[in-house]
């Protein structure tokens, strides 16, 4: 069974390699607008404008980070899907894991507390998030285009056969068609006992009953199996793994309700007696407690910077349109019975 094609790794590769050239691009557009272009009249510059020398020196190091920290939130992982939002999602949360590991290697550093040591102005550590993140995901968008082409023109497909010619083998069989990143073919399907097939064409064609498995295996050069039907009986699922594990072919399946269930629980036992009982919630433990406020913090603070300006058009329109502040400020009640201030956008005289 392959695990990885070769239209993976090019993918993958480009993927990395788009990173790296947008990372520094973006570097290299918060050092220009910090210190050589019009916001440097506006925001001056106190300690000296620190050469561009400097500054490069950092740029592996931190490249490294950002590419570390992506590859750590999945980033570089088999696209299943092509969504800008998804792909705004994970550029946020690896560079906020990677403005903070930035942060905190500029303070250990000791040549920044000397006083002939480098100084990172922390307003282009400012500019550079929206700079980021725009470069990121537009370099992401471009990927995915790039991506969805290499795996259209690539020839290299694993061979799937379906067990099961019902609704679930259609509904699966529908996605394989439509999405070519799987790098997925279906020789066909087989039949189960007592099955109810589906109407649908794309079952097709039938190779046969389940019976006939092991034949159908050695014949079509089979790379994974998909089993559709959990009714299945359990000694016939147990053959089948049996023969995927020596023929090296891949196995899953659909399972039940039951077994989804049972794969969130813990099991204790007192005093002889098992105690089955749901698993904690993520939330639960302290550190993704703390991931998650964490992420809610920059995620906000980067989503006031780069609404500022539809949020100053919005209250300048506000003003022009109606008397009274622009903002209001409203006492709520929140989790717990806690009271919290708001503040929202007056309403203007025309819907008020």
């Amino acid at each position: 069974m392959r695990t990885r094609s070769h239209t993976t790794e090019i993918a993958t590769a480009l993927r990395v390699a788009l990173d790296v050239l947008f990372t520094n691009a973006a570097f290299c557009a918060a050092y220009w607008l910090r210190f050589h272009s019009v916001l440097t009249s506006l925001i001056p510059v106190s300690k000296g404008i620190p050469g561009f020398g400097s500054y490069m020196k950092a740029f592996p190091v931190a490249t490294l980070v950002f590419i570390y920290m992506f590859k750590f939130f999945g980033s570089y992982a088999r696209r299943w899907r092509y969504e800008a939002m998804h792909e705004f999602f994970l550029v946020t949360k690896g560079m906020a894991a990677g403005m903070i590991a930035l942060m905190a290697l500029t303070f250990l550093l000791p040549s920044t507390h000397s006083e002939t040591g480098v100084k990172y102005s922390r307003i282009t550590f400012a500019m550079l998030i929206p700079i980021f993140e725009f470069f990121l995901v537009t370099g992401r968008l471009a990927a995915n285009r790039i991506e969805q082409r290499l795996f259209h023109a690539s020839r290299e497909r694993r061979r799937i056969v379906i067990i099961g010619t019902g609704e679930i083998a259609a509904r699966v069989a529908r996605h394989i068609g439509r999405t070519p990143n799987l790098e997925c073919e279906i020789v066909g399907f087989l039949t189960c006992p007592g099955e109810r097939g589906s109407s649908s064409r794309i079952i097709s064609p039938v190779l046969g009953a389940v019976e006939e498995f092991h034949a159908v295996v050695e014949r079509e050069n089979v790379d994974e199996v998909m089993l559709t039907n959990p009714r299945l009986d359990h000694n016939r699922v147990m053959d089948i793994i049996i023969a995927c594990e020596k023929n090296l072919v891949g196995f899953r399946h659909v399972p039940d309700m039951f077994e989804i269930m049972t794969k969130r629980v813990d099991v204790v036992s007192f005093d002889g007696v098992p105690l089955v009982g749901v698993h904690r919630v993520p939330l639960n433990y302290p550190w993704n407690r703390f991931r998650k406020r964490l992420f809610d913090i920059l995620g906000s603070a980067i989503g006031l910077v780069c609404s500022s300006p539809a949020i100053a058009l919005a209250a300048i329109a506000v003003k022009l349109d109606s008397r009274g502040p622009v903002f209001y400020a409203q006492e709520r009640c929140g989790e717990d019975g806690r009271c919290f201030h708001s503040w929202g956008r007056a309403p203007s005289a025309r819907t008020s």
